[in-house]
Order: structure tokens, then sequence, then C-alpha cells
């Protein structure tokens, strides 16, 4: 099956062959995780983002303005393109990438030595 896309503006298009399915063929996406989110279109990051702070694809839609079909497209591309399955999945894919910033200190020396009893 062949795409077109309009040439350099002229008005003309040429067909040419669509991009693979996941775009990431030979990538091996657990060498760097944050890389493969760098290929991920801007409406599919912020797909993402959602996705992984628990936003259903009602939500997504309503958030993104778009509809319930699109957001769902948007979310299988996410997981097809990170090679994941499901919100586990994508949740687990988030935290190797280094996306959550958990705001939580290791406790301190004395907390640990000196419990109450």
């Amino acid at each position: 099956m062949k795409a077109f896309r309009d040439g350099a503006g002229r008005g003309d298009a040429e067909a040419v062959d669509p991009p693979s399915a996941s775009g990431l063929e030979g990538y091996d996406r657990s060498e760097d995780p944050a890389a493969a989110l760098r290929l991920l279109s801007r409406r599919e990051l912020e797909t993402f983002d959602l996705v992984v702070n628990g936003r259903t694809t009602k939500e997504i839609s309503t958030v993104l303005g778009i509809s319930r079909h699109t957001a769902d497209h948007y979310r299988r591309r996410v997981y097809e393109k990170l090679g994941v399955q499901g919100v586990v999945g994508i949740v687990r894919y988030a935290a190797r990438a280094g996306w959550f910033r958990c705001g939580l200190e290791a406790p301190s020396r004395r907390d640990a030595t000196h419990r109450a009893v």
C-alpha cells in the first residue's frame, strides 16, 4: 500500500512507502528507553504522559479535545512504538525512562538508627 505526500509546495503528489508500523525496526528499546520517547509525535507524547498518569481514554479525549476513537488510536500507537502492552507496561517503561521524579528523600542516618520504640 502506498501513501501520497504533497511535493515540496508544488501541488503535485508523489507515492511513497508508508512508514513502518512501529518506526523502530532494529531499535533495541531496552538500551535507552528515553531515546524511544523522542521518536513519539507530540500527540503521542501527550497521550503517553496522560496514560502514565492514570487517565482513561475518555479523559484523554477530553483533555486533548479529540474523539475517543482518536485518543484510542494514539494510545495504541504509543504501545506499539514502545513495544509495551497495557497500562502496567507503559508505566514500567516510563519508570525505566526516568519519567517520574518522586521527590522522596532517603531517610537520614539518624532517622534510620534512632527509631522510636
